[in-house]
């Protein structure tokens, strides 16, 4: 399993990976109108101009992906993506080091994720992460949010 940036050229691939990865979620809050559920080709190449898109290749094909810009000296993290038949196996690991390592001069990493899933707080805590705000009501579901200061 390899990490590398994406090209324009794999945004249409990552796009219904991210529709796949987060219909468990959608059931999970009953909401298929989320975001990432709804996000259009077009944005998604917005968000690639507008920061780093990391894509995760194992047997040619892409099986992860995860995405995030730099504001005001912190690095914003989102869709962090994997395959289902794929996940458990360190790829969201690998990708969110990456991710990283693409913005060493932030002073904080912070990323979002629903109340209700208990694999990604996981996670996010296990890779350094802390929880600064509970229930941001920004949306339905409800998020938390986490941040890690840079090392």
């Amino acid at each position: 399993m390899e990490i590398q940036r994406a090209e324009a050229d794999d945004l249409t691939e990552i796009l219904e990976l991210q529709k796949l990865c987060f219909q468990e979620i959608a059931k999970r809050y009953n909401d298929f109108k989320m975001q990432p559920i709804t996000q259009t080709l077009k944005e998604v190449k917005a968000e690639f101009k507008r920061g780093v898109v990391l894509k995760a290749i194992e047997g040619g094909m892409i099986v992860g992906s995860a995405r995030a810009y730099e504001e005001a000296g912190s690095c914003h993290i989102g869709k962090v993506i994997v395959l289902p038949a794929q996940q458990n196996k360190g790829i969201a690991t690998k990708l969110m080091t990456a991710i990283e390592a693409a913005f060493p001069n932030v002073s904080k990493y912070e990323l979002f994720t629903g109340n209700k899933d208990e694999k990604n707080i996981y996670l996010y805590g296990k890779l350094g992460y802390c929880i600064v705000k509970k229930n941001i009501e920004l949306s339905d579901p409800q998020l938390i949010a986490m941040e890690k200061p840079r090392k």
